[in-house]
């Protein structure tokens, strides 16, 4: 499985996930927006598809931390951009976007950070839970494996050892 790139702009760490689904963008969008479909692979939410609107994520499949935040941008089918409190700390952009291209359609996840200390948890969750998604959107429901978490967490700290 990919791992995501990390890159250092100034004080601003960005981690961006690329994953290609073999279905629509219509259906990837579904899966990403829709509280239902949200609660199969990522979370329960609570979102209004609009700026301004909340995207609050209670992650019951997980320690049922609470991810609050509020959306910047919206494009349907396309886009959706929202800002999160990670644990309290600081606010952080998340960015999805959905591409269709010849073999179905790619997925595009990029989150910034200005704190790296919350990268490697942060990135392992992604990194499972986009493994989820493909599950959901070939059928299946799956639940959080924490060994593969617990095995990305390493990787991913490994990696942003790189920018201490």
């Amino acid at each position: 499985m990919e791992v995501a790139t990390i890159q250092k702009k100034a004080n601003i760490y960005t981690a961006t996930f690329k994953r290609l689904f073999p279905t629509s963008v219509e259906k990837v969008w579904e899966a990403i927006t829709s509280p239902v479909n949200l609660s199969k692979w990522l979370a329960e939410a609570e979102t209004e598809l609009k700026p301004g609107g909340p995207f609050t994520l209670t992650f019951t499949k997980t320690d049922g931390n609470v991810m609050a935040g509020e959306i910047k941008k919206v494009q349907a089918p396309h886009l959706i951009e929202f800002l999160w409190d990670t644990d309290g700390l600081e606010q952080s952009t998340v960015r999805w976007e959905i591409h269709s291209n010849h073999e179905g359609s790619m997925f595009v996840l990029t989150q910034t950070f200005e704190d790296i200390t919350q990268m490697p948890t942060m990135l392992a969750g992604w990194q499972v839970h986009l493994k989820m998604l493909s599950h959901f959107l070939n059928g299946d429901e799956t639940d959080f494996p924490w060994s593969l978490w617990d095995e990305w967490h390493q990787t991913y700290a490994e990696m942003v050892m790189e920018y201490v």
